[in-house]
Formats: structure tokens, sequence, C-alpha cells
């Protein structure tokens, strides 16, 4: 969209949008379509529920998968503390892997109980605790984990965990500042970094720009409300 960010970048924008479109075309009064409904219409969240219940719930989104005969994803959403924000850094790159390319790496990937193991450890016992309890320091630690755990599936086809030298650069970039809960949005190119408040997002927000003067775009939001952070 014109105001909006480009499609491909990591931030779910052609769910977003089709569920969008869909509900204004959809829109009855005696009728209030969920956003699985639209879902359905319009042929998204065939991979992941995350973007679908995202786009009506903000904070944490958990999607525990796909149960035997069910047209939905298993999703919760939970409160980010007030306080905190992410950073979003996206590099001035071309977005590359969504499409046909994005199904071909899915495609060859095989399933590994000992990886899903730990993502289901981190998320359950570590992520998911910190958030309720605010504890910061221990949910963005356990979220670069997670997040580098989960790409690792697919570094022979983008070179590493991350999708590429740009994005790798900026999320070495931020860790060897110190900043923790880091990590590529979805499939990049756009880059999530927490801050407990909104001071230090503003301080880390400068830093990035005064680091990256080649076109990249940086914003600062808040966790709650639009903001949302996946962990399949």
């Amino acid at each position: 969209t014109a105001n909006g960010p480009p499609e491909h970048v990591g931030l779910g924008v052609g769910t977003a949008l089709g569920l969008a479109v869909a509900a204004a075309l959809a829109a009855k009064p005696e009728r209030r379509l969920t956003p699985e409904d639209l879902a359905t219409l319009t042929g998204r969240g065939e991979r992941s529920g995350v973007g679908v219940h995202g786009f009506g719930h903000g904070g944490l989104v958990v999607d525990r998968g796909k149960t035997a005969g069910a047209e939905s994803s298993d999703c919760q959403s939970i409160a980010f503390p007030a306080a905190w924000r992410v950073v979003l850094v996206r590099p001035a790159i071309a977005p590359a892997w969504y499409g046909s390319a994005e199904s071909r790496v899915f495609s060859r990937i095989q399933s590994d109980p000992d990886r899903a193991g730990r993502l289901e450890r981190l998320r359950d016992e570590t992520i998911i605790p910190a958030v309720v309890r605010s504890d910061f320091e221990t949910f963005a630690r356990s979220l670069t984990e997670f997040n580098r755990l989960a790409g690792e599936p697919f570094a022979a086809d983008q070179g590493g965990p991350y999708a590429g030298p740009a994005v790798t650069g900026v999320i070495e970039r931020l860790r060897s500042w110190g900043v923790e809960g880091v990590g590529q949005s979805s499939w990049g190119p756009t880059v999530f970094a927490f801050a407990a408040c909104e001071r230090d997002a503003n301080e880390m927000a400068g830093r990035v720009e005064s680091t990256w003067s080649d076109g990249t775009a940086v914003t600062v939001a808040a966790a709650t409300g639009p903001a949302t952070v996946a962990v399949n």
C-alpha cells in the first residue's frame, strides 16, 4: 500500500491486506466474520495461523498448529507489558523468500523431533512465562535463541539461520551492542529488536539510523496492539 510497508518483508502485509479487503467486501450488519472466516475466503493461513490470528489480536501470538480435522491453527494471544517496545529494522534489499521460492524450500525441509522439542520447551517453559511475569531479560534472551534455532532448518538455502548477509549483519551488530530479543521477522528481511521501554527503543533506533545511511527503514512500535510476535 502507499502508506504501509511493502509486501514480502516479514510483516504479514499480504495476509493483513487480504483479510482487510475480504472483511470490507463481506461485511453484513447481521453477521460478523471472524479472522478465520476471512482466511477461508481468501485462502490464507494454510501454513501458519499467526498472520490470521494476529489480524484480530496483538501481543504474543502462540501457534500450536492444527489438530486432526481442524481448518485453522490453535492460536492464543498473550498481552505484552505496556512499556515494552519493538524496533523494526528493514535493510534496503529486495525481498527474496516468498511465493514459489518459499514453497520449494518448505517442500525440502525434514522434520527434526529434537529441534521441535527444544523449541516447544523454550516457548512453553521460558518465553510465555517470562511475558506473563514481565521478565524482560529472560524473554529477550530466550526469544533470540528461539529465532536462531527456528532458522537453522533453512541454513542450506539462505546461507545460515538468517536470510542472507544483510540481515545477518544487522542482527550481529545489534547483538554486539548488547541488544537482546533480536531476530529475523518471518523470512525477513525485516529484523526485530525488543526494548524494555520507549526510551531504550528510541535510543536504539537512533543508533541504527546513524549506523546505516543506505535507506534502511527503522520503526519503533508498541508491543501491544498491532505489534505481533509469533512463536510457532
